[in-house]
């Protein structure tokens, strides 16, 4: 009986034993499969990079935004390379070529597929004109509200001539100083809520009191009387001289007065040397 036992129990171990490698060969067999299929499909992502890649290869640029750039220029500024593809393009640097141009407040680049790219640009808008020397001759340059100078205006421009200012070795892109941003923010902020009150006037000149404060000198198209004012202007403010100056013309007060002083509460008119008041 025991040797029976013992008899069956090597043959169980030995079965056993036999089963173990089959389940290896298995496993070995399916990663040998895996690495087939591995080793296979190399050749076949590298086929497809090489048919894929040169249809990705940009050749198309769509050109948006409230710009009055060109085509060529924009393409000029962007500075993409001979060969450029959507997969790799540096869409930040391109955006960034183009908003170093100094009529460009903001450039933005995106990847159209397959093969394109759209360019978004938005130009600086003028709130003032600065006179600068550009080719030898005066010409009056668009000023944004943060005080870059950034191109010639085109005749009748409908901006404020904003004078005083001296330039040395003028160039576009310039940036005026921090000190004036007060004005130009409430210039922009008069053409956005009655562009008529400005165009009231031709020119507002900047002066420089004894003690280094900036003040405005306003010279009025209709009337003959400048008036001296704040560095920021309002509505309210400019409605206001408006009426004076109306009241002073009908009266025929303007041969004797100089100019209007609006810088305080109180209006103050001075007299024109010669005349006794």
């Amino acid at each position: 009986m025991s040797n029976a036992a013992a008899y069956d129990v090597r043959r169980a171990g030995t079965a056993a034993s036999r089963k173990a490698p089959r389940g290896s060969d298995a496993g070995e067999t399916g990663r040998r499969v895996l690495l087939g299929l591995i080793v296979g499909l190399v050749p076949l992502a590298a086929v497809s990079l090489l048919l894929v890649f040169p249809a990705m290869k940009i050749s198309r640029l769509e050109i948006s935004g409230d710009t009055t750039l060109g085509r060529e220029e924009v393409l000029q500024w962007a500075a993409l390379h001979a060969v450029e593809y959507l997969a790799t393009v540096d869409c930040p640097r391109i955006a960034a070529n183009i908003q170093a141009h100094p009529q460009v407040a903001e450039a933005k680049v995106s990847r159209l597929f397959p093969n394109g790219l759209r360019v978004t640009v938005t130009d600086r808008k003028a709130v003032a004109a600065v006179l600068a020397t550009v080719d030898g001759r005066a010409v009056p340059v668009g000023v944004d509200r943060d005080g870059v100078a950034f191109r010639a205006l085109p005749a009748g421009s409908e901006v404020p001539i904003l004078s005083g200012i001296r330039f040395e070795g003028f160039r576009y892109g310039v940036r005026l100083p921090d000190t004036l941003l007060p004005v130009l923010r409430s210039l922009e902020a008069l053409r956005e809520a009655g562009p008529e009150l400005l165009s009231a006037f031709s020119e507002l000149r900047l002066v420089r009191r004894p003690y280094g404060e900036l003040e405005l000198l306003l010279y009025p198209l209709q009337y003959r009387v400048p008036v001296r004012t704040p560095t920021v202007l309002n509505a309210e403010l400019l409605r206001s001289i408006i009426l004076v100056l109306d009241v002073v013309e009908r009266q025929g007060l303007s041969p004797t007065i100089s100019e209007l002083d609006f810088r305080t509460g109180t209006v103050v008119y001075r007299v024109k040397e010669g005349i006794s008041g």
